[in-house]
């Protein structure tokens, strides 16, 4: 069973004859009849391949293994067995890559994998036989290459696996590759999870140490943006005491800051007499504020999952790519572009700045510089980073030194507060690494968007002791919390695999636009009713509603608001339907990750039955149903799916239901010729405990006639000329009501028996009763 779903009806002692009446359904652990597309987005650089704090042998990557496996066999056991698993492997580093059996490899994916597969295992130790689609250097051609490669294999099912020994070979071939490019992982699983049927579930499991490079902001592009020739194609236009950098009518003003910086008096100054650096400078600075030029820029970018990162500062630095020439000449296009592929969107106005000087911040005067002292001055927060607050922009550190000769990458904050320039963090003391700019933590975040907004669910994991990054990674999370192994916890293997084991059953127990129907049977006004029709009276004031977060919360309801749209009545017919629209349900274990989520939700209300309604079984044995049919309706991988709830029987005492009257009627004599009268008697006895008010209505038989001046009520006369609706008066309890009238036959028969019927209307109940007439020719 899919929702855990509970219909119950009682009635209190208090209140003996008021039934209060609750449906609840609540999300239960799992829900076995989809399969289950699972993708393991395992981060694999060097800095999981440090030895985790939580392990004297192992390192965060084996960490992360260990933990993959004990998961595997609980996913591959009999619990789950009627589970139909798939599941696929995507490693990031500097791209992304997508992982295969070797007999994959050397079979159907043949031509299409990366060659040499004797590589580094990310976890350390002997070299390991990897086989992937994905790029293994820094050149754009092998990404796009890649990227063709993947987009050949028409059906992305290929690259799901359903053989635990499979996997687990594949995951413990795992090879390293540096920097961190968390959005390219969540790219390249979000292509091959939108490749899958819709009828199914669908989870990325992402395992991260949270340490992100310097070189992760747009390394998901492959092809260039040209900046170099853009920055050269723009000049600089004065327009009186103002300067502004102009790119084919995109303008960006230069600063008093930006003037100080470049050493030009800011009043008084001549464009002509610029140095062709500060020519340079002064629009790379003022064109990096500006959203209109790198809207320009970037609008024909290619976004590639198996791109790599281009970060050579200088093509003539080829004995070591991945660092700095001692003098960068940002004349130079070449050093240009790797500057901009390298650092985004900012990075490269203002690098050369940087290596002009020593490598320590300073604020003087008011103005971010570089200072010039060997012993350096406390670095200052540029401003507050009200968008992620968990980033140490903002908070005052420590002198920070660095080796010049081994810094991949520095960032430069201009003052201006705006998104572009928003790139500094606090750096490592190695000088290696940038814990990833704001700009790539929001690529990241965006990418995940992406891919729950196409229903797929992702479940991000912290490994490591050294996390950085937990709000952003909260941001990536399905759930809105990433799942962070705490510190000196003696098995974070057993930890990660409890908390996999946990987000997959949550997703194979959720339950989205959850619907409760309930049709309450009802005395319907259309008609004459019958007594005992098992009918009730629902009082829509009593409606209630309750969401329940954990199994552990109290039960609160709160009052309806029928016009807000939560809950509906109508009355149709002969029966009330209720609708409680609940939203999502979780799992139990889910619900509690987040505020705002529910594992139950219950709906209340109270029923009276309406007179004459009583039980026939004896021994307060309950039989008559409270509702006619309820069930829960919801979405799951974007199929309906209704669940009906088990009717609720009651127990109606007769106390609760006072019995209409009993009627009888006689014809004397109910045997007449044609044309010849009859007298009718009817007599109605109030068998309740509570006076009731009586109205007669009779259906004569065909063209027999009412004599008027015949009718007698309660022993006195009645004028009425018609018996179509006749005022009874009031019945005490037990008194015995007694009405007269004469009829006349027809002249002509045209039948041999008639029937007379006559209904009494109380408020207890309609009765109806009746009596044959035959006529018949008088013997000769």
């Amino acid at each position: 069973m899919a929702l855990t779903i509970r219909k119950q009806a009682s009635s209190s002692p208090e209140t003996p004859c008021t039934f209060r009446v609750e449906l609840s359904a609540e999300g239960s652990l799992t829900t076995l009849d989809l399969p289950l597309y699972l993708v393991f987005v395992i981060d694999a650089t060097s800095t999981m391949g440090i030895q985790d704090v939580n392990n004297n042998t192992a390192t965060r990557f084996q960490v992360a293994v260990q933990a993959i496996h004990s998961f595997l066999d609980i996913i591959f056991s009999e619990e789950y067995a009627s589970v139909e698993k798939h599941i696929a492997l995507v490693t990031f580093g500097n791209g992304a890559r997508v992982h295969v059996t070797q007999a994959d490899a050397e079979g159907k994916f043949s031509g299409l994998v990366n060659p040499a597969p004797l590589t580094l295992p990310a976890g350390g130790g002997a070299p390991v036989q990897d086989h992937y689609i994905g790029a293994n250097s820094y050149d754009p051609a092998q990404a796009a290459t890649a990227l063709a490669n993947f987009r050949s294999v028409a059906d992305k099912a290929a690259f799901f696996y359903q053989d635990e020994e499979d996997i687990e070979t594949m995951i413990d071939n795992i090879s390293r590759y540096s920097n961190t490019n968390v959005q390219s992982g969540f790219l390249l699983a979000g292509e091959l999870l939108e490749a899958i049927p819709a009828e199914a579930h669908k989870l990325i499991i992402l395992m991260t140490d949270g340490e992100s490079a310097a070189s992760s902001t747009f390394y998901a592009y492959y092809n260039e943006a040209d900046i170099p020739a853009r920055i050269n194609a723009a000049v600089l236009v004065q327009e009186g005491n103002a300067l502004l950098a102009d790119y084919n009518g995109i303008r960006a003003p230069v600063t008093f800051e930006d003037l100080v910086r470049e050493g030009i008096n800011p009043n008084s100054f001549d464009p002509a007499a610029f140095t062709p650096l500060q020519t340079v400078g002064l629009k790379l600075r003022a064109l990096a504020r500006s959203e209109a030029f790198f809207a320009a820029a970037t609008q024909s970018l290619i976004v590639n999952p198996f791109a790599g990162e281009w970060h050579n500062f200088d093509g003539r630095n080829s004995d070591n790519a991945t660092r700095v020439p001692a003098a960068p000449n940002l004349l130079d296009e070449i050093t240009l572009n790797g500057y901009y592929w390298s650092n985004g969107r900012i990075g490269f106005a203002a690098n050369y700045y940087y290596y002009q000087r020593s490598p320590f911040f300073a604020r003087v005067d008011g103005i971010w510089q570089f200072s010039q002292s060997a012993t350096g001055i406390p670095i200052q927060p540029v401003y507050e980073d009200v968008f992620f607050p968990q980033s140490l922009v903002g908070r005052e550190l420590e002198t920070v030194v660095f080796d010049n000769s081994e810094t991949e990458l520095m960032i430069f904050a201009t003052d201006a507060k705006i998104s572009q320039t928003r790139l500094i963090d606090y750096y490592e003391q190695t000088s290696r690494n940038i814990f990833a700019s704001n700009e790539a933590k929001r690529f990241m975040i965006a990418s995940s968007e992406e891919i729950r907004a196409n229903g797929i669910r992702i479940d991000t994991i912290g490994i490591g002791h050294s996390v950085l990054l937990p709000e952003y990674l909260d941001a990536t999370a399905s759930s809105g919390q990433a799942f962070i192994v705490p510190l000196e916890i003696a098995n974070a293997q057993d930890a990660l695999r409890d908390q996999m084991i946990a987000v997959t059953n949550a997703e194979l127990g959720f339950f989205r636009n959850v619907v409760i129907t309930d049709r309450v049977p009802r005395r319907s006004a259309g008609g004459p009713s019958q007594p005992n029709d098992g009918t009730f009276t629902l009082d829509a004031n009593s409606l209630q509603v309750a969401f329940v977060r954990t199994p552990d919360s109290p039960v609160l309801f709160q009052p309806v608001d029928l016009s807000g749209g939560l809950v509906s009545i109508t009355e149709e017919g002969d029966h009330y339907t209720v609708v409680l629209r609940a939203g999502d349900l979780w799992a139990p274990e889910e619900a509690a990750l987040q505020e705002g989520r529910f594992f139950k939700t219950i709906i209340a209300f109270d029923l009276t039955p309406n007179p004459g309604v009583i039980s026939r079984s004896g021994g307060n044995v309950p039989d008559i149903p409270a509702n006619s049919e309820a069930f829960a309706s919801w979405m799951e991988a974007n199929a309906e799916r209704i669940l009906p709830y088990p009717p609720a029987l009651v127990y109606v005492p007769a106390f609760c239901t006072p019995q209409p009257p009993a009627v009888t009627i006689t014809v004397d004599p109910d045997d007449v010729p044609p044309g010849g009268e009859t007298a009718v008697t009817i007599t109605v006895q109030n068998r309740a405990n509570v006076p009731i008010v009586k109205r007669l209505h009779v259906h004569l038989p065909a063209e027999f006639r009412y004599l008027p001046g015949s009718l007698v009520v309660r022993n006195r006369p009645d004028s009425a000329v018609s018996l179509h609706d006749i005022d009874l008066g009031v019945n005490q309890p037990g008194e015995t009501d007694t009405i007269r009238f004469r009829l006349a036959a027809p002249l002509d028969k045209r039948f041999k028996h008639y029937t007379l019927r006559a209904t009494v209307c109380t408020v207890l109940g309609d009765v109806t009763v009746s009596a044959d007439i035959q006529v018949e020719d008088e013997e000769e």
